[in-house]
């Protein structure tokens, strides 16, 4: 029976360290894949902010028949947070009634319209105001 020299089981010892420390850190070849899978995004209108303009659309007309038409989102492209403010108890979306958020240079989160939306006009506060001059509020008009 031949010996190895040189410490033959420190060698097996550090190579087995090694194997383990590189599956630990880089994975093994079989890898869950499901974060590969495609991500369902949300469609929708964005209603912009820019300074000095009414927001576009000012007068948003929506309705619930279509996933491009049934979600609404608001971009700022200023360089001040806005808050969107709706009138106690006029909401016009399915999630419960805040004040809208919405981050210089960043996006607010869906809205999404409900299937019981009333056909009427609801009017909306953004503060601070994007365009100056007397208040003429925009406004999400319910269709059918």
């Amino acid at each position: 029976m031949r010996q190895f020299e040189g410490g033959g089981s420190k060698r097996w010892f550090g190579a087995a360290v090694l194997l383990v420390a590189g599956v630990a850190i880089g994975g093994s070849s079989c890898q869950n894949n499901s974060r590969n899978l495609p991500v369902e995004k949300e469609a929708g209108i964005i209603i912009q902010l820019v300074q000095g303009q009414d927001p576009t659309p000012k007068s948003c007309k929506v309705h619930n028949k279509t996933l491009k038409e049934n979600h609404i989102r608001w971009e700022n492209s200023t360089d001040v947070d806005r808050t969107l403010t709706f009138q106690p108890s006029i909401w016009p979306f399915h999630e419960d009634q805040i004040v809208i958020k919405v981050p210089a240079h960043g996006m607010s989160d869906w809205f999404t319209i409900p299937d019981n939306l009333q056909i009427r006009q609801y009017s909306y506060h953004v503060d601070p105001p994007v365009k100056p001059g007397p208040p003429d509020e925009p406004d999400i008009t319910g269709q059918e």
